[in-house]
């Protein structure tokens, strides 16, 4: 069924390229075309409004958005027809295949990582780096693996099963497209404080995210926090929690734009998208900010916060001192 999709999407998007006037590729999985809602620019043919997102994950149906006149939704066949193209087979493309794919592919996260106990050394970590507060349901979401072993049936190189993390001296997280694990020791003079694993090869960049369930085509607020590191995420979602329609991202590493290529690549931007980036203490805000310039056409809004304690925010609540500028 999943290899059925990807081919009838590689379908679609063939058959689009083929019959539009502009075609333009604006990203790995984005291209752009004009909107035939709204006609597009009539003064400058050669403008192009409607964004396509067509990532290879089977998954995710085939999104489009005009920045134009704002029309949004899922390709399907009433979209193709729009453009005057008809693909057999592009009625499969509804809602509730996605929906069903789409739990296939998120059922087996308690199967990889456990049940989360509340009485272990990894909450009583958290608590003491972040401070309490989180619930049962909070460490749902964290990705955190509970039980290391659990891990090994779905591990082909014996390598990796054999050089496996303990969950007697640290705490792992897995990454959003679980292929990765990063795990962080407890003891500092262990050696490095940081190790990752590498579960399955995979071509994709590592990034961690709070496990969520979005509506991207809401027209209510949909407020994403960017941050470098998995505290600094965890902490933004028990800090500065915004509600359920929310994304909570670290992209692990220095590269600011590798979190907002990730937004881009899994169609979440809009007018309705306020982006929340928090800075670490050694980032130069004003050379970030003006990085981060090119993006605020593409969301509602892009703040940069800080801790004005001159320190990270995975953190107590009492170190934490919000500092705020508007890019």
């Amino acid at each position: 069924m999943a290899d059925d999709i990807v081919s009838l999407k590689a379908k679609i998007l063939g058959a689009i390229e083929s019959n539009v006037s502009l075609f333009r590729r604006s990203g790995s999985d984005e291209y752009r075309i004009r909107c035939p809602y709204c006609g597009d620019s009539q003064s400058n043919r050669n403008d192009a409004h409607l964004y396509l997102k067509c990532s290879p994950d089977p998954s995710e149906p085939i999104l489009y958005k005009c920045f134009r006149c704002d029309a949004h939704g899922m390709v399907n066949g009433k979209f193709l027809d729009l453009l005057g193209i008809e693909v057999p087979g592009a009625e499969l493309l509804e809602p509730k295949r996605f929906r069903r794919l789409a739990s296939i592919r998120d059922s087996k996260l308690e199967l990889l990582v456990g049940s989360p106990d509340m009485d272990s050394i990894q909450v009583d970590y958290l608590e003491h780096r972040l401070g309490s507060g989180l619930t049962l349901s909070d460490y749902e979401r964290l990705r955190i693996v509970w039980n290391v072993d659990m891990l090994k049936p779905y591990i082909s190189t014996e390598r990796t099963k054999n050089t496996l993390p303990s969950n007697m001296d640290s705490i792992s997280f897995l990454s959003d497209d679980r292929s990765m694990m990063m795990t962080r020791f407890f003891d500092p003079g262990r050696g490095p404080r940081w190790k990752k694993t590498k579960l399955f090869p995979s071509d994709n960049r590592g990034y961690y995210t709070v496990a969520s369930t979005l509506d991207l085509f809401t027209g209510e607020t949909l407020t994403v926090h960017l941050s470098e590191g998995i505290f600094d995420t965890i902490s933004a979602y028990k800090n500065f929690n915004t509600g359920d329609n929310s994304v909570y991202l670290a992209f692990l590493g220095k590269d600011y734009n590798s979190g907002f290529d990730y937004l881009l690549a899994k169609g979440i931007f809009g007018s309705n998208v306020e982006v929340r980036v928090y800075a670490d203490s050694d980032v130069n805000r004003k050379l970030l900010r003006s990085q981060l310039r090119k993006y605020r056409w593409i969301f509602g809004s892009v703040t940069i916060a800080w801790n004005v304690s001159g320190e990270d925010f995975g953190l107590l609540p009492d170190r934490i001192k919000l500092g705020e500028i508007k890019v």
